[in-house]
């Protein structure tokens, strides 16, 4: 219920924000495709956010409970607000995320198809195997998400308030504080690794299909 329009939002969005910063200087950099990223990553959060939240505190709770149940308690912990617990850092988090994601993806595949077709490869080497989009995705989401884990790391915390012996913060600075004073700045890379396993093949197949899309 999240990812499917949350990832059609993003690319859809990055699609016509390459387009729109493409005419104004006639071609895409580094920088515009940054910015694309970043703000297509930004509508594609604040689309989503309260299913995310939920899916959180879900997975988070030491009990069973389904998404109506969900919905419940944590409309009973804090009103419509608590459906928006860690907006603050989730879209502070998606700008570097979505930005670098997006941009570095771009920018290798870019380099590579421009590669190949210097040194006299077919003209399809414009539409690469599978190989070429699960490699420059891998990576780019790999750099994405070291960039950005820490405020993600702050964004699950205050969206897993009001869980039974969750711990409580008044805000994004509070959580980061604490987080520090408690466990170091490693700990704000607590659980880097299982999100890796998850997130780089998980993007990685999603630019694979996203261009055998677009090829299609």
């Amino acid at each position: 219920m999240k990812i499917v329009p949350e990832s059609a939002t993003k690319f859809y969005a990055f699609e016509q924000l390459k387009k729109a910063l493409t005419g104004v200087r006639g071609e895409l950099g580094v920088p515009e495709k940054f910015i694309a990223g970043a703000l297509a990553g930004v509508i594609s959060q604040m689309l989503v956010y309260p299913l995310d939240c939920m899916k959180v505190r879900m997975a988070a709770s030491p009990t069973k409970l389904n998404m109506s149940t969900a919905f419940t308690q944590a409309y009973r912990s804090g009103g419509v607000k608590a459906f928006y617990r860690g907006i603050t850092a989730s879209v502070l988090g998606v700008i570097p995320y979505a930005g670098i994601d997006l941009a570095v993806y771009e920018t290798l595949k870019t380099a590579y198809t421009d590669y190949q077709i210097k040194k006299g490869a077919d003209p399809q080497a414009k539409h690469p195997s599978v190989l070429v989009p699960l490699a420059c995705g891998t990576i780019s989401s790999t750099i994405a998400q070291f960039a950005s884990y820490p405020l993600a790391l702050v964004r699950t915390r205050l969206q897993a308030q009001g869980l039974p012996n969750s711990e409580r913060y008044s805000g994004m600075t509070d959580a980061f504080t604490k987080t520090l004073k408690k466990e170091g700045f490693v700990g704000l890379y607590k659980g880097m690794g299982p999100n890796l396993l998850k997130v780089v093949p998980a993007v990685g197949i999603s630019y694979v299909v996203y261009e055998s899309v677009k090829n299609m």
